[in-house]
C-alpha cells in the first residue's frame, strides 16, 4: 500500500505563489534585457532562461548580431557568454569581438590597446573547444559545469548543420534527431536561468525575402521549440532588417520588424538617427591596465 504522506506533492504551495506576486508587485513584470539600441528593445528584449533561434540566408551577419548581442549584454549586465561554434575559429573570432568592445577596426588598434582588450573578452568569454569531435549532447550535457563553476548565462550554439550527433544513424537533420537536440536547449534554459541562442540556416533563398524560422530546412520544431524566432536579412549595403516572427511572451515583444545600420569597422549596430557614416556612437569601455 502507498504511504500518501510520502508523495511529493504536484501543486506550488499558496505560500510560494504569494511570495513571486509580491515580488512582481514589487518590481513589476519583467520586461527582458536591452542592448540600448532602442530600435530593437522596442522590438524585441531577450531574457534569461529562454531558448532563442536564430536564421537568415548565408553571409548576412547571424554570428555577427549573435556576438553584437553578447558583448552589448555584457557592457549593460556583466554577462559571461560560453560559446560553441565549429565553423569560427579563434583567430576568426577574437578580433571580430576585440574591434566590438573597441568600436574600432582591429587592425587600426594600437598593440596596448589590442592586448587590454583581448584579456578582457578572455575574461568574458569561454569558447568551447570544437576539435575534439565530441557530439552536441555530451557538449551540451558538459556545458552545465561552466555555467555553474564559472557564472555563465549566455551559451551560443552555432551554427545548427555544424553539429554532431551520437544518434544511432549520426544525421543530425533526422527529425528525432532535431527534436532532441531543441529540446536539450532549451531544457538547459529553463534548468540554469541562462539564455541560450542558436543559429541555423534556412533553405536557399526564394526571392530575396526574409526567411522565417519555418524555412530551416527539416523540421517545423526550429520554430516551435523556441521562444524567441529572429531573423537577421540584408540585401546589401550597411542596412540591416531585424524580423521577429516568435515571441512567447508579449511583455518581451512583438512579431514585427526593424532596420538597423551595420558599421563594418566595429561590426556592431546602431539606429539609424545615430549613425553619421564614420562618426558613430560607441560605448567606450575602460579596460584593466596589464
Amino acid at each position: 500500500m502507498t504511504d500518501m504522506n510520502n508523495i511529493e506533492s504536484l501543486v506550488v504551495p499558496k505560500s510560494y505563489i504569494i511570495e513571486q506576486m509580491n515580488t512582481v508587485c514589487d518590481s513589476g513584470i519583467p520586461d527582458g534585457l536591452r542592448t540600448g539600441v532602442s530600435s530593437l528593445d522596442n522590438l524585441v528584449r531577450l531574457q534569461l532562461g529562454a531558448f532563442v533561434v536564430i536564421t537568415g540566408y548565408s553571409g548576412v551577419g547571424k554570428s555577427e548580431f549573435i556576438d553584437w548581442l553578447c558583448y552589448r549584454y555584457n557592457i549593460k549586465y556583466g554577462y559571461k557568454t560560453l560559446v560553441y561554434s565549429p565553423e569560427n575559429s579563434i583567430q576568426q573570432h577574437l578580433p571580430k569581438l576585440i574591434s566590438k568592445f573597441t568600436g574600432k577596426a582591429f587592425n587600426n588598434l594600437v598593440p596596448a590597446d589590442r592586448e587590454n582588450a583581448l584579456w578582457y573578452v578572455c575574461d568574458n568569454f569561454l569558447f568551447i573547444d570544437t576539435n575534439q569531435g565530441k557530439p552536441i549532447e555530451q557538449i551540451i550535457s558538459e556545458t552545465e559545469k561552466y555555467i555553474i563553476e564559472e557564472n555563465v548565462k549566455i551559451l551560443v550554439f552555432e551554427p545548427y548543420n555544424s553539429f554532431m550527433t551520437q544518434m544511432s544513424d549520426g544525421d543530425v537533420f533526422n527529425l528525432n534527431t532535431i527534436r532532441l537536440i531543441l529540446t536539450k536547449l532549451r531544457d538547459l534554459a529553463v534548468k540554469h536561468n541562462v539564455l541560450v541562442i542558436m543559429s541555423a540556416h534556412p533553405k536557399k533563398p526564394n526571392d530575396s525575402k526574409p526567411p522565417t524560422a519555418y524555412d530551416i530546412a527539416h523540421s517545423a520544431d526550429f520554430k516551435n521549440r523556441a521562444d524567441y524566432n529572429i531573423t537577421i536579412h540584408r540585401n546589401k549595403g550597411a542596412k540591416v532588417q531585424i524580423v521577429v516572427d516568435k515571441v512567447r511572451d508579449k511583455n518581451f515583444g512583438i512579431c514585427d520588424k526593424c532596420n538597423l545600420l551595420y558599421d563594418m569597422d566595429s561590426g556592431n549596430y546602431y539606429n539609424s538617427d545615430d549613425y553619421r557614416d564614420s562618426e558613430y556612437i560607441h560605448e567606450a569601455i575602460e579596460f584593466q591596465k596589464l
